[in-house]
């Protein structure tokens, strides 16, 4: 028996609504959320995706990838698209999926690394103390054991370390091709030539460089190779819902062969979906739909222009910070710029305060600055402007 409904509205209703009412209530929701294109948002690592991707996701809004019998359009675009993104990354024949995002893909890399070899928990996985903490999720719910290396004093895998750490029980590595926490990129040839030394199963994780630094080579930047072109790589997670302009959720998990993905392949009880070979049954084809758009509608030469500008707003803000006297952790190689400052979790709140959503790099304590498609030179002239100001402040002003 329903009760009246609770003032804060955590009951199921007992009665129906209109339209109006409901999108009128949840609209004073949304409102307390951030909007990109306001320019207050530097810690993100995603942004408002490309108006093509929203259409198309609305044109699929229904489709579901886990039935090819019912969605046969959805499921081959869905197809097509990993096609397309394996060509980007040196591998027409490669296979995957688009997925969650780049936990799932890393969790479903690792599980295709152990295959059918057990006790699990005797078997490690050796990655860089700079991985994303989505390798830790991936070990633990695997079962099995995640040994960190050491990093260089730009923080990237200290490559001579990471072979040290290799055992009987290593079964395999995890580099990264643009971390999360400050955007290093892992010197991936040197790894891969580790993994073919020692028959290890490498996997690069490239969820925040993957669609950054192909473009970010055209234009003649250093960054080193991280893909199929190498040939000890054998699987990439990618985040087309990053720096790809997908609307979320759109990750992707990319294989060098069918080989590689037949190791996470599940029977379905259904006729048709015979086999599912991600984590996700039901997955939403409107994901699909939208990164196919989105890389259709730019393609390599828009994608290049686009990381040009964004590498360009990169490049303002240091500049902005150099001029102001703020040093830096490191020089930037992607798009996440770490700014050294004293107590920069104070700085944090007062930035936070002042209406900037900005974040830290916790284990090397500095702020943390992500530039993404949203934010321009106007945007950034005002936040440095206010970091600036903020950060001479004495401590008793934080609050």
């Amino acid at each position: 028996m329903f009760t009246a409904p609770a003032p804060d509205g955590s009951q199921f209703p007992n009665h129906s609504s209109t339209d109006e009412a409901v999108l009128e209530a949840l609209g004073g929701y949304l409102n307390e959320d951030h909007v990109y294109r306001e320019g207050r948002v530097v810690n993100s690592i995603c942004s408002e995706p490309h108006p093509v991707g929203v259409e198309a996701f609305r044109r699929a809004i229904s489709s579901n990838l886990g039935d090819n019998r019912v969605f046969p359009g959805s499921t081959r675009v869905e197809r097509m698209t990993v096609r397309q993104i394996g060509h980007l990354l040196g591998n027409p024949q490669a296979c995957g999926n688009l997925v969650s995002g780049g936990t799932e893909a890393n969790i479903l890399a690792l599980l295709a690394a152990i295959g059918d070899r057990e006790p699990r928990d005797e078997l490690e996985v050796v990655a860089p103390e700079s991985v994303h903490y989505s390798v830790d999720k991936a070990a633990a719910v695997l079962g099995i054991r995640l040994v960190k290396s050491r990093v260089d004093t730009r923080y990237r895998a200290d490559v001579d370390d990471l072979a040290q750490c290799i055992t009987e029980r290593t079964v395999a590595i995890v580099a990264t091709a643009g971390t999360s926490e400050l955007g290093a990129v892992d010197d991936i040839p040197a790894i891969a030539d580790v993994a073919t030394q020692h028959a290890l199963y490498f996997h690069v994780d490239a969820a925040t460089g993957g669609f950054l630094i192909p473009f970010a080579r055209a234009l003649g930047y250093d960054l080193p190779a991280f893909d199929f072109a190498l040939a000890g790589v054998d699987s990439i997670t990618v985040d087309p819902h990053k720096y790809g302009l997908a609307p979320i959720p759109a990750g992707c998990i990319v294989f060098r062969s069918e080989g590689h993905r037949s190791r996470v392949r599940f029977a379905s009880h259904y006729i048709g979906t015979r086999t599912h070979t991600t984590i996700g049954g039901t997955r939403s084809g409107a994901a699909a739909a939208a990164v196919y758009a989105v890389l259709n509608r730019l393609g390599f030469e828009g994608f290049v222009e686009h990381t040009r500008r964004l590498f360009d707003v990169r490049d303002y803000l240091v500049s902005l910070l150099h001029q102001q006297a703020h040093s830096l952790l490191i020089p930037p190689q992607l798009s996440i710029v770490a700014v050294r400052c004293k107590n920069p979790a104070s700085v944090l709140a007062r930035l936070e305060a002042h209406g900037w959503i900005a974040s830290l790099s916790k284990r090397q304590q500095a702020l943390r600055i992500v530039v993404h498609h949203h934010l321009q030179h106007r945007h950034l002239s005002r936040f440095v402007s206010a970091l600036t100001e903020l950060a001479a402040q004495p401590e008793q002003v934080l609050i």
